[in-house]
């Protein structure tokens, strides 16, 4: 099982970010329970200071659970067709691929 950084972003000043991470497991509640590990914390980390956070990176703030997304990254949550009308849970566009979940960053100085 492996963990990878999907998305990374900092503040304009470069002090503050968020890590969104995606865990590789083979069935969802691994996924789920691996980024709630601390070696998700630490990949989090990395990947903030991988993107040239200024400081000493820590978590800032109570994670937020892990999420599920279809096979085009795309968050299940109020998915809605063009029309704004929500799409059913048997649509193609509504089935789970993988588990993300986002970490804030804030680096002390």
């Amino acid at each position: 099982m492996a963990i990878k950084a999907i998305e990374v972003e900092l503040s304009a000043d470069g002090t503050r970010g968020a890590v969104v991470l995606q865990s590789d497991a083979a069935e969802f509640p691994q996924q789920i329970e691996e980024l709630q590990s601390a070696a998700c914390r630490n990949e989090a980390i990395k990947a903030a200071v991988g993107a040239g956070i200024k400081g000493l990176p820590g978590i800032s703030r109570t994670v937020d659970p892990a999420y599920p997304v279809n096979s085009k990254g795309e968050v299940i949550e109020g998915l809605a067709d063009n029309k704004g009308v929500p799409l059913s849970p048997s649509h193609a566009r509504m089935q789970p691929a993988a588990y993300r979940t986002k970490y804030e960053i804030t680096a002390r100085q």
